[in-house]
């Protein structure tokens, strides 16, 4: 152990092997811990399970729905109560808070264009639980007639009444259509995710799960691409300076 200890202290007092590690630990110490911090939340994101609240009282006994690459199924009343009150792009939230908040934080003027329009992930939470703008409607499929209709006689006052007890593990989940991983988004995407599985009332849900399978990938994507990077950093840059200081 004091050899050990000798050899890496002589290392250190040495000039050329100080000046090195100093560098290092200049240009890469603040990386390496950024690289730690999101690995361990990347960690406990993949080994804990997710956190879900209990369903209130209100929804014992519903049916839930499966979507591609969720942890659990949802519960399908809860799911409907968020997409029948959204008919267009206002029913979303508040298109102007985020420009108002950049606009404050800018201590310029700030001049955006007005198609630069985005929503924010609190906005929809907030707007939705609050019984959205517009009464609740059942919506109809892409035939005419409502979806899981067989349901609606059962649960069609719930969804009327309770969207306060919507969770955010529903509201994410739609959210998540249009914005992937992120809590803003901007209006066109939202358009685009809107008329690919819903308009005008009418919802294709072999569609909407499509669109959720697709947010959920992203996100794996985007997963697997961070950690392929962490490798080639590793390989370049931090796997040659240990080597190299440590005469490997």
């Amino acid at each position: 152990m004091t050899t050990t200890s000798s050899y890496f202290a002589s290392k250190l007092v040495s000039k050329s092997y100080l000046t090195s590690f100093l560098a290092f630990t200049f240009l890469y110490a603040g990386l390496l811990v950024a690289l730690i911090i999101s690995n361990v939340r990347l960690f406990k994101e993949f080994t804990s399970p997710p956190p879900t609240s209990p369903p209130p009282p209100s929804l014992n006994g519903a049916p839930s729905l499966a979507l591609p690459l969720t942890p659990s199924p949802v519960p399908l009343p809860e799911l409907i109560a968020v997409l029948g009150r959204i008919r267009d792009l206002e029913d979303i939230g508040d298109w102007d808070a985020y420009r108002n908040r950049l606009a404050k934080m800018n201590t310029k003027e700030l001049t955006l264009e007005g198609s630069c329009r985005w929503v924010l992930r609190e906005d929809f939470y907030a707007t939705i639980r609050s019984g959205g703008r517009r009464k609740f409607t059942w919506p109809n499929g892409r035939d005419g007639t409502p979806v899981f209709s067989d349901l609606q006689r059962e649960w069609e006052p719930w969804c009327r009444r309770y969207s306060k007890d919507i969770s955010d593990e529903t509201l994410k989940i739609v959210f998540d259509t249009w914005a992937g991983n992120t809590d803003v988004s901007e209006r066109r995407k939202v358009e685009e995710a809107l008329g690919g599985y819903f308009e005008g009332g009418t919802l294709d849900v072999d569609k909407f799960k499509v669109a959720v399978g697709k947010a959920r990938a992203q996100r794996l994507a985007g997963i697997a691409g961070f950690i392929g990077i962490q490798g080639i950093l590793a390989k370049v840059f931090f796997l040659p300076a240990i080597v190299e200081f440590f005469e490997l």
